[in-house]
Order: C-alpha cells, then structure tokens, then sequence
C-alpha cells in the first residue's frame, strides 16, 4: 500500500551532492592538481540560472580545502554593480584581509597621483600576491554578470598572473551577459587559453537520479513526467519535488516515489520563477514582508541591520527568520549572517517591490548604515539606488564620514554630490565644500576641463582664501591645459586681488603662472624668471610642491635651450625634492618620466631604463594616467638598445589597452615603432597591419605624429621596390616647412643620404646639409652630436666622423649597426680588414634583433665590393632554451629560481611588478615549461654544465 511521504531526504550537509557534473570536476581537480604542481590557470563556468554553478565552486572550495589552499570568494551582487572593487574587497575579506585604501589629504589639497580605483585594483593584487608568496591560491568570483568592472580587471590581471604564477582563477557567470567588460574580460580569458567549462542541463536519467536523491525512492512514471517540465535545471527540480512534497502529492509503493494523483489532473509548473513563488507562498505574509525588505539589502545580510530597517523587535524578526529557514529560503551566511539560499529566491522577493518601496527601503538601509559607523563602502551602494530625493542627512554626511569617496571612488562621489546639490543645499559653506569635492572628484577621475567648471563656481561664492586658491589652481590647470593663457592669468589675477591667500597658496600660484608663461605663452625668459621667483619662495616655506613645479618649469626652459646637463640637474634636484612627500607623487611620475631623454641624449641609456622602471612602478601603483606615456617611452628605449621583443610587448600593451581611451598620437608613434621593428625584420604583413591601423587615424593626427610611420613605410618599400621609392616616402620630412625634430634625426637623416646617394640624387643631400648646418641647437646632446657626424661621414665620403659616431652611439644598437654597416662600406677601398671588422659587428647586430633584410642589405653592399664574411653559423640569440633568454630576463630567472615572488623581484632589481610578470612569462615561454619550479630545475641544471 503507497503511503505519503513525509520528509525528503537530505543531501546537503558535508560535501555537496552533484549530479552529472564528472566531466566538470574532473577538469577542476586536474587544475587543482595543476596548481598543487605549481601551475596556475584560470577556468570560467557557464551555464543558466539555477543550473549549479555555485554548487561546483562549493565544491571547488571543499577541494582546495583538502590540498590546504587558501580560498578567496565572492558572490557579486547587482546592488554593488556600480561599485569600484566591492566584489574584490568582498574576496578579500573571505580571507580576512582588507587592501589599503586612499584617504584624503592631511593637510594642504594637491593633485592626486592618478586613479584611485586603478590604484585600488593594485592595492588587491598586493594582498593578493603577499597570500600568493606563501603558495597556491585560488581565486573565485560568482556571478559575475553583477561584478563591478575594476574587480572584473582584478581578475583579468590575475589571469594573467596565472600564467607564471601558482594561482588559479575561477569565474562563473550566466552566459550571454552582454557586451562592456564582462564580455571583453570573458575573450581576454579565453585567448589566454582558459578553460570553459559549460553546465548543459541534466539529461532524463539524471534528472530522476537528483530527484531520487530528494525523495529517498526511484521516481516513478508519473513523477518522471512531472519532472520533464524542469527542462534539466536543477534548481527547478529541487523546487518542483519540495512543492509536491508540500501538498502531499508524493507517495511510495514498493520502492518508488510517484504522484499521488493523476498530473494530468493537476496545474501545470512552466516555470522555475512560477515554483519558487509557490515556495514563497507557503510563508506567512509578516514572513514574505521581512523576506522582501531584506531581498532589497542584499543577498546576504546581517540580523542587527535587518531589525533597524524593518523596525521589528528581535523576538518578532527572529521568528519569521526562523520560519524561512526552515522552509529553504534562507541558510546561513559569513560572519553571523544569514543570505538567501539561491539569488532567482531573492530576485522574485526584490522585483515583488514596488520601485518606490525600494527606494524607501536602501534610504532606510542607509541611515542605518550610517547610524550604526558603517564604511562608506557599504552606504554608497544604497544611496545610488534610490530613485528619489537622496535623504536629508547626506549632504552633512558627504562632507564628514563619506568624504573619502572622493579619494576612493570619485565616479560615485560626483554622482552623489551632483544629487545632493540639485537637490538644493541652504547652508553655504556646506554648498561651497561639497561643490569643491565635486570639482576635486573630476580631477581625480581625469577630467581636468570639467573640474575647472566646477570650481570657478565655488570660487564665486567661496570667504575662505585658502579654499579659493585652490580652486583657482584647478581652474588655471584646467586652463593650462586648454592651452587658453588669458584665461589662466585672469583666475591668478583674481585670486591675488581678491583674496590674501596663505604664503604657501601664493607661491603655488606663482609656479603655475611660469609654467603657463614657459609653456604655452611661449615666453620662456618670464617663465624662468618667475619660476626662479617662485623657487626661492618656495625653498623658504619648505613647500616640495611649488618648488617642484618651479624647477620643472626650468627644466622645461633649458631643455628648449639644448642644455642638456642642465636640465638633468635641474630634474635631479626636484626629485630630491618631492621624492618623500606623497603630495608630490604626481609631479614625481612626471619628473620621473622626463629624466629619461636627457640621459638619452647623453647616452646613459641604461641610468635612463632604471629611472623608467622606477616611474612605471610608482604609476602602477598610484594608477596614473601617466603611465602609458611612460610605458612608450620603455618601448622607445628598449627599441633603441635592440630589446626588441620586449619594446614590441610594451607597445601592444600601451596601444591595445582595453581600459582607457588611447591617444591618437599615442597610437600613430606606438603603431609606428611596432610596424619599423616588423620591417626591420621582414614581417611585412604584420607591419602593413599596423600601419593601416595609423592611416584609420587620418585627420586626428598632426605630421610630425607620423615621423616613425613614415620610416617603417619607407624601410618596406627600400626591401619590395628599391631605394628610389623609399627616398620618395622620407623626402617630405626633410623638407624646411616641416622642420624635422630633432629626436628623429637619427633615423631619418642617414637614411636619406644612403638613399640618395644610391639614386644619383643631389637635391636630398643639399636639404640634409641645410639642416645640419642650421644653429647649433644640440651641442649637449649625443645623439645629435652622433647623428651630425654620421651624416658627414656619408655626405663626404669619408668614414672618420663616421668610426666617431660609432663609439658615440654605443647604447643605441639600431643606430649603431646602421651606421657600422655604412662606414664599413666606406673602408672598403682603404681599410677592407676594418671594414670587414665593422660589417662582421653590425651583422651581429642586426641579427640579435631579428633584422635579417637589414643584415642581408649590408653583406650584399659590401659583396659588391668584393668583401665577404663567408659562412657563418647563426649568430641571433637561440629562440628557445636558456640561452634565448636577455640579460635582463636571465637575472629574473635566477631570482625565480632562488623561490622570489614576483613583488620580490621588484623590490630587488627596481622593476614594476608588471615589468617582472612581462619577463617571467618570456622566461617560461624560451625555456619551454609551465612553473617556476621548472625554471628553477633549468637554472640548477645549468649552473651543473
């Protein structure tokens, strides 16, 4: 005799019970396995709400568990979408630990250093590498169709970590979730050779295996079609089995469970929505009521917090707590928590809300918030939900316990603040402050032009003198870099007459107004004269950011001047300066970044490469906007010092950056130096890609943006049609109303000479004689000392200023080839051994780069004069083996094999950590291996040869 079944059976304490997923935790236990090894990696799960995701990262967990790997999770939330880093800081926190977070300043404002969400990504990763240096880790986000785009980047940047370092990433999301980050991350992972992994619903067996397991008994025919409705979610089927449980509609007979009436006679469930509302209904309605306020705080939600929103006594709130535990809608959390069992439960309890109720509910949810000391972290997520009026209490609370969002999160600052004074602020000086917040927030989120807009209104209602510099020093830069003078000098002038600032506010003026007068005045001479003004003043106030500014304003004067040495100690004493002082950190990177071209220009190349490292590493860190300019000017050295393959990976990064807008001229130079290096080597069609990438710039881009196109164009056409097409692609860049800069002499002017001379052509070299002979503006300057000689030595035949050139251009390896290759053809009537001597090192030269035209172009000149080097094995460093490895990479290699983590060997060499991550992953690429216990096992092996 069937009789009713009356308690379903459990499967959920311990390790989680999965149906059908073999396949799945077979590839997540062989990436655990992997990882144990050593070997990182990163696998996304995809699949339908309800289908298991979270179950199989659960169980990922519990496998980690067992191998003692640390676990750093979260589950996203659609309310904390709009949130910088909230996902990422949740993950921490599983692992109870908390990044360092920007703050506002102690004292006088100045210029933030770069992005603080940018800054923040760099600061998770820290901790997240501090973990890393003790072992494997795993790394898991859920949900991240809701994940907030720079948690999204942290786990783009871990991915590729990954790849040289024991981490595994997971990520699960529901496919098809739009284009924006999500998706750019999702092919980022995936061209990285992430796993995809696909959750397809369960086939009918299993289906009836997972209800089995809900039922204590195989399902009969009856159930079994019942079930076909789930459609193979598994969510659906718990759902589906729980409700007929509920309503007695199971009963057993001789082992099996069944319906207990004919399904036809019953509603049909179409839906997994339509049960889940049907598990709802079965509360109580003062238990939905708390159900729904607490959909609208969050997936996960602390009991203290719930009975200020809902207004309920404990007893009250814990009984209706209790009552929807134990019908499966709630389970506990983290931390003494309780969170909703699956988010569809919480979605349908949310979207039962009417709108304006919700916003009722996140502004009562964040003056408890509030009231209770919260961070601004969580507060800020609820006020941006709410539709209406934001309460009146913000304002006050924007200025004092949230003002660090202007530090942290300035996106999300400036839309609240944006709210609050449309919204109307009868206090004045409570106007004034939170509208120089506003203005504060636009500099710090890079928009300079818009934060001088907002503070040139501050400045027409503000008492404070103080205050009112600083608003005008923002809106003077706005102006500055609109390049408008009269608009710079009318806020300075009204700043001194109206107010009596501080003495350290007018000598900050002061240094501005000499940049303004140096830079685009173009009035150097008042421009030095009030930036020595200013200096002085500043020296005496002990103010590292005016005197900075003046000395960077002198730097600029005597650059123009071709005072090389000059500039570099000018640029030497502002560092000693403002290196210590963190108000100084953005004018640091700037000083930074200019201190590589003069020690170029004197050929300290590599002073100049350390001094890059060190600015990329404080840009990184800081997030600054500064850092792709500084990334080019690596790219720049590398390609001069014949680094190749690392100047062409910098120059993808700079140029293919997903995060930002790039600039155009950044993409015409970068496009231009990676496309000269592809000809350089012969790659034609990669080369042709990336200047057809430059021609789509047409009409953003001023000529000399397209010096360096121009070359790779003219390096191509010299290879496929000969010398005279080439010639006809460089001559208009010698031409007077062109006025070639200086920095690309070197390239350009020896090559025409060559190029003319081989084509008979005299009207070239009378126009390169032109230029050389104009005023000495370069007597300083190597390069340009390098390059003159060069051209005389081609000009008059004659290799004696040629072989000087030479040993001048000695850090420069393209340079230094090109001219050996065309000196040694000018000995090679008088001297063929030195010729044959210099042909021999300039081959090597080019060889080492990967300019096998350029090497073949030099021996066949030289040939034609009757010099032959004759057979010769390779001489290009290996592609592979330890051997292939630069010095640079092969003293990274050594410090991996010594077990230093990556930040390690930043600290150690002075390199960024992305710099390190760049070289390791060269380093396992040449060697062949995966971990770096391999290339510690290589490096062992070597030192015993």
């Amino acid at each position: 005799m069937a009789e009713p079944i009356t308690s379903l059976a459990s499967s959920d304490a311990g390790m989680p019970v999965v149906i059908d997923r073999v396949t799945v935790i077979g590839s997540l236990t062989k990436a655990l396995d992997r990882l144990v090894a050593g070997q990182g990696g990163s696998v996304l799960i995809e699949g339908e709400a309800g289908i298991g995701k979270s179950l199989i990262l659960e169980v990922a967990k519990q496998m980690a568990a067992w191998h003692g790997i640390p676990f750093l999770t979260a589950s996203a939330e659609e309310l904390d979408r709009e949130f910088p880093l909230r996902t990422a800081d949740l993950a921490l926190a599983s692992a109870g630990l908390r990044r360092e977070r920007a703050a506002g300043p102690d004292g006088t404002w100045s210029p933030p250093a770069g992005d603080p969400v940018l800054a923040g990504v760099e600061a998770v990763l820290d901790r997240i590498d501090e973990i890393g240096a003790a072992g494997p880790l795993v790394f898991a986000l859920d949900d991240l169709q809701w994940v907030d785009d720079a948690s999204l980047l942290v786990l783009d940047r871990l991915s590729q970590a990954a790849r040289q370092q024991p981490v595994l990433v997971l990520g699960a999301a529901r496919p098809g979730s739009g284009p924006g980050r999500l998706a750019e991350v999702r092919r980022s992972l995936l061209r990285r050779s992430a796993e995809l992994l696909y959750l397809d619903p369960l086939v009918s067996d299993d289906v009836a295996k997972m209800a089995a397991l809900r039922v204590g008994g195989e399902p009969g025919p009856g159930l079994r079609r019942v079930l076909e409705s789930t459609a193979g979610n598994p969510l659906f089927i718990r759902e589906l089995v729980d409700a007929l449980d509920r309503h007695g509609q199971l009963k057993a007979a001789a082992g099996a469970v069944d319906v207990a009436a004919d399904p036809r006679h019953e509603p049909v469930v179409t839906s997994l929505e339509q049960v889940i509302a049907e598990r709802i209904s079965t509360l109580t309605s003062e238990t939905v009521e708390v159900l729904r306020t607490a959909a609208v705080v969050g997936q996960e939600f602390g009991i203290p917090d719930l009975t200020a929103i809902s207004g309920l006594d404990n007893p009250s709130l814990l009984g209706r707590l209790r009552e929807a535990l134990n019908a499966g809608i709630l389970e506990e959390g983290t931390e003494n928590t309780l969170r909703f069992r699956h988010g569809l439960i919480r979605d349908s309890l949310r979207a039962s809300v009417p709108q304006a109720m919700r916003s009722i509910l996140h502004a009562t949810a964040a003056s408890t918030l509030v009231a209770a000391g919260a961070p601004p972290e969580r507060v800020g997520p609820h006020l941006l939900q709410i539709s209406g009026p934001l309460p009146d209490w913000t304002a006050q609370w924007l200025a004092g316990a949230g003002s660090d969002l202007t530090y942290q999160t300035p996106a999300v600052a400036a839309r609240l603040i944006e709210t609050v004074l449309e919204q109307g602020v009868p206090d004045d000086r409570l106007w004034t402050g939170l509208t120089a917040r506003l203005a504060r927030s636009r500099f710090q989120e890079g928009e300079p032009l818009q934060a001088g807009e907002t503070a040139t209104r501050v400045l027409a209602r503000t008492e404070d003198p103080d205050l009112a510099a600083e608003m005008a020093w923002l809106t003077a830069y706005a102006r500055l870099r609109a390049a408008d003078e009269d608009a710079v000098l009318a806020v300075l002038r009204e700043a001194e007459q109206r107010w009596t600032v501080s003495p350290v506010w007018e000598v900050r003026l002061k240094s501005l107004r000499a940049l303004a007068a140096a830079t685009i005045g173009c009035r150097p001479d008042e421009g030095e004269s009030l930036a020595r003004q200013a200096l002085s003043e500043a020296t005496g106030l002990e103010d590292a950011f005016a005197a900075g500014h003046a000395l960077l304003v002198l730097y600029l004067v005597v650059t123009d001047r071709g005072e090389t040495e000059e500039s570099l100690a000018l640029l030497d004493q502002a560092l000693g300066l403002v290196e210590s002082d963190p108000a100084c950190s953005d004018l640091r990177i700037l000083l930074l970044g200019n201190r590589c071209r003069p020690l170029t220009d004197m050929n300290r190349t590599q002073e100049a490469a350390k001094g890059l490292e060190l600015a990329r590493s404080v840009a990184e860190r800081t997030g600054s906007k500064r850092l792709r300019n500084i990334v080019m000017d690596m790219a720049t050295m590398r390609y001069n010092e014949g680094s190749w393959d690392e100047a062409l990976t910098d120059l993808l990064a700079s140029i293919e950056d997903p995060d930002s807008f790039v600039p155009y001229e950044n993409l015409a130079y970068g496009g231009g130096l990676a496309a000269m290096i592809h000809a350089y080597r012969g790659q034609s069609a990669a080369a042709r890609r990336q200047l057809a990438e430059i021609d789509s710039l047409s009409g953003y881009v001023v000529p000399n943006d397209l010096v360096i196109p121009t070359q790779a164009r003219a390096i191509l056409a010299e290879q496929e049609q000969g010398p005279a097409a080439a010639l006809a692609i460089l001559e208009p860049t010698i031409e007077e109303d062109f006025q070639l800069p200086t920095t690309f002499w070197l390239e350009t002017l020896p090559r025409v000479v060559r190029l003319a001379r081989d084509t008979g052509r005299s009207e070239p070299v009378a126009k390169v004689r032109a230029i050389l002979a104009a005023p000495d503006r370069g007597a300083s300057n190597a390069l340009i000392v390098a390059t003159r000689l060069y051209c005389r030595a081609l000009l008059d035949q004659d290799p004696e200023p040629g072989l000087e050139a030479a040993r001048m251009l000695a850090e420069s390896a393209i340079g230094l080839a090109n001219c050996q290759a065309d000196v040694a053809e000018l000995l090679a009537l008088t001297d063929r051994t030195r010729a044959r001597q210099l042909l021999t090192e300039a081959v090597d030269r080019y060889e080492a780069m990967g300019a096998a035209p350029a090497a073949a172009r030099a021996e066949a000149r030289l040939r034609a004069v009757g010099i032959r080097l004759g057979a010769r094995g390779a001489r290009r460093r290996p592609a592979t083996g330890w051997g292939a490895l630069t010095p640079t990479e092969a003293e990274v290699a050594e410090l991996v094999a010594e077990g230093l983590t990556n930040p390690e060997i930043a600290g150690r060499m002075f390199l960024s950590r992305r710099t390190v991550q760049t070289h390791v992953s060269h380093i396992l690429a040449k060697l062949d291996v995966t971990t770096r216990t391999a290339v510690a096992r290589a490096a062992a092996e070597r030192h015993q040869d």
